[in-house]
């Protein structure tokens, strides 16, 4: 059983590493929207649906990334990275995304064509869906969740198009190591 002090010094590590790693997504979060900002997606993305946000999270990516290949370096935290991928988690992400792409490209269709899809504030190109999938399928929270249910402790997984780690695995990778 820990002591009275062990416990209190491990609850103010987990809100210190709290509160760091709130500020940390903030700075990322405005980082990423300050460089999205400086290019014109409108040749790519006349419809403004994905081009700026998927920029915005590459950024964010590059930065955390950045944050965990330094966190490993300077305070030895093991964050479960690996220097290849294993088959498992290849064979899971690509079944994942599979199904993902089946069951969103299905909905579209049939959404389409009998005039129930959910009206959007674009309209239904290829472009801007093949955009917006893209985004969901390798940027956006889909696959962080996927991860956190499949990956070993900590709970950190590669993608294909670069390292995505969801805040809490990075709070419970930090918390792990200050206790």
């Amino acid at each position: 059983m820990q002591s009275e002090g062990t416990v209190k010094k491990s609850l103010s590590h987990l809100i210190i590493a709290f509160i760091a790693l709130f500020v940390f997504q903030q700075i990322a979060s405005k980082t990423g929207h300050g460089i999205a900002q400086l290019f014109d997606f409108s040749k790519i993305d006349a419809d403004d649906t994905f081009a700026y946000i998927s920029v915005h999270h590459i950024i964010q990516i590059l930065i955390a990334g950045i944050a965990i290949f330094v966190a490993h370096k300077v305070a030895q935290l093991d964050f479960g990275l690996r220097g290849k991928f294993s088959k498992a988690g290849i064979k899971y992400i690509s079944i994942f995304a599979g199904v993902f792409l089946v069951y969103v490209l299905s909905s579209y269709f049939i959404g389409y064509h009998i005039g129930s899809i959910i009206p959007y504030d674009y309209p239904l190109t290829a472009t801007n869906v093949c955009g917006t999938l893209g985004f969901q399928l390798f940027l956006s929270g889909h696959q962080r969740s996927f991860c956190s249910e499949h990956c070993r402790s900590p709970e950190i997984c590669l993608f294909n198009f670069g390292i995505v780690a969801s805040k809490t695995d990075i709070l419970l990778a930090l918390s792990m190591k200050m206790t």
